[in-house]
């Protein structure tokens, strides 16, 4: 059940709301497609995902704006494939509520 959620909320709902339409709102709002342009769009987006994720604690809300950092530049690089990022947060949330099912997750830290 964790794991269905998991992937309509966070790896769909997350993707599809940050890197979709977030993102590209943002650099519309910025005012256009240059390179810079991109980067403050992905910096304040890659700080938002990671607040919003407060209740993981400060080192959870890095760890999340890193991921969104490394969603953001995927989803650039891919030629704006949504799907891709889609799927990438999906089988990374997978991993680790196996992980964390198999309590293995103390081996990461």
């Amino acid at each position: 059940m964790y794991l269905l959620l998991s992937w309509t909320f966070a790896a769909f709902g997350e993707e599809l709301s940050f890197r979709g339409y977030f993102l590209n709102r943002t650099v519309d709002l910025l005012g256009g497609k240059k390179r810079i342009t991109w980067i403050l769009a992905i910096g304040l987006q890659c700080i938002l995902f990671g607040t919003a994720h407060y209740y993981q604690g400060l080192t959870g809300m890095i760890d999340t704006g890193i991921t969104a950092l490394i969603l953001s530049v995927t989803y650039l690089v891919s030629g704006k494939n949504l799907w891709l990022v889609i799927f990438a947060h999906g089988f990374t949330d997978t991993i680790f509520f196996v992980l964390g099912y198999l309590d293995w997750i103390k081996y990461l830290h």
